[in-house]
Order: C-alpha cells, then structure tokens, then sequence
C-alpha cells in the first residue's frame, strides 16, 4: 500500500482500508468520466447539463446501475471508511474541534436533507406534468436553476445529494458517540 495512504492508520482493519481505495478509485474514475463528458457534450451542444452524462447509461448492461448510482454509493463508502480509519485521531483532537466537526456534520446534514426534499418535489412535480402530457421521461428531466444556462439532471441532483445527506448524518452519529465515549471517560 502506498505510504500516504498507509500514515495514520495505525491498527485499521484491511476491510476499512480496501473500502476506502475502492471508493475512492471509484470516485475518482466516475468523476473523470463525468467530466470529459461534459465537456464533449459542451463542445458538440454549446451547452451542458450536469450530471446529463453519468444518467444517460448503464454500466455494466442495459437496466442496470447508472454511474451516478455507483458515485453516490462510493461517496457514502469514503466518508464512513474515513472516519473509521482516523477514528484514533479524531479522539485525540481538542472538544472544541470536535465540537466544529459536530456542527458542520449538523448543517451539512440539514442542507442535504432540504435539497433531497426539494429536488424531489420538482422531479415529482416534472413526471406529473409529463404523464398529463402523455409522456415519461424520467431520466430525462432537468432543472433549469440556479443558472438557466447550465441546468442539473435531477436523477443526478437528487442521488448526489442524497448521498451527502447519508454521509453527513453518519458522521453526525459518528461526532455524537465520540461525545458520549468522552462523557462515559
């Protein structure tokens, strides 16, 4: 294992570390894809949706998974395969830092929470629309905000955000127990 990752883990398990390369290769290999596809649809279109490209296919066959799907998974891996391997140095860091950390996972977790509602409320809004219109597009469906040039796939606005919620809430319970462990010592 390489040096920067091996420094500070101390007496992790393997499965924290290959959890935290593998979503992290995973992060990395997706977000590379997202974005030379966006800049191909930029230069073809003139125009880009985010998250168009990692919707708009199935990897590894048809009716499978997207790559925003694996993204989201990944995203949640990191962070919770993160806090466990630095847990030991978390513990070590000053009441006050942690208590920094316990309020930005709190806010993270409030900011995420409301853009799933909200992005659910108009994706739900946008399929109503277009079954009275006689289609379904799901996948399809975009949101033209906060820059009416450069709109966001709402699959991809929705699984992104979700998964920052999730990630943020485990590191909420993650900061929390850290507190009652401190309380109980």
């Amino acid at each position: 294992m390489a040096p920067w990752v091996r420094s500070g883990l101390g007496n992790i398990s393997t499965f924290h570390r290959f959890i935290w390369l593998i979503s992290a290769g995973v992060i990395i290999i997706v977000s590379i894809f997202g974005i030379v596809m966006g800049l191909i649809e930029y230069i073809e279109t003139g125009k880009v949706t985010i998250g168009l490209a990692l919707t708009n296919i199935e990897i590894p066959f048809p009716y499978f998974a997207k790559p925003i799907t694996y993204l989201s998974v990944a995203v949640v891996s990191f962070i919770y395969a993160t806090l466990q391997i630095y847990r030991r140095t978390i513990e070590s860091f000053s009441d006050t830092t942690k208590s920094a950390l316990l309020l930005l996972s709190l806010s993270l977790s409030f900011l995420a929470t409301y853009e799933v509602l909200y992005n659910f409320s108009i994706w739900n809004a946008l399929i109503t629309a277009d079954v009275i219109a006689g289609s379904v597009r799901i996948d399809d469906l975009e949101i033209a905000y906060p820059n009416p040039q450069t709109p966001w796939n709402l699959v991809f606005a929705t699984k992104i955000f979700s998964s920052v919620a999730a990630a943020s809430l485990y590191a909420l319970y993650f900061f929390l127990h850290l507190r009652e462990v401190d309380r109980v010592v």
